[in-house]
């Protein structure tokens, strides 16, 4: 587990949760537009467009982008502690 934490592919993975994080965050922007424009009352949560429920899409955006974030931040910091304990070439 060490060695894959100490590889590229870590990286990688980080790059692509950080990227989802955004495409999220997004999505939070987008669905805010949505509730206020879509709907009558500030209230209300059903869209008179779709018949989405735009609260509920709301709260799993934020949830979405609080764990991707998160997940990336806890990798990073893994990636970073098997990458110092990982010995390098011996000098001679």
């Amino acid at each position: 587990m060490r060695t894959w934490l100490a590889s590229g592919w870590a990286k990688w993975v980080v790059v692509l949760l950080y990227v989802a994080a955004g495409v999220t965050g997004f999505g939070i922007v987008n669905t805010m537009v949505s509730l206020k424009y879509e709907t009558r009352d500030p209230g209300q949560c059903l869209s008179d467009v779709t018949g989405r429920d735009l609260c509920a899409d709301l709260r799993a955006c934020q949830i979405e982008t609080v764990a991707a974030a998160v997940l990336a931040t806890v990798l990073l910091g893994l990636h970073v502690w098997a990458s110092s304990r990982t010995p390098g070439p011996k000098p001679d």
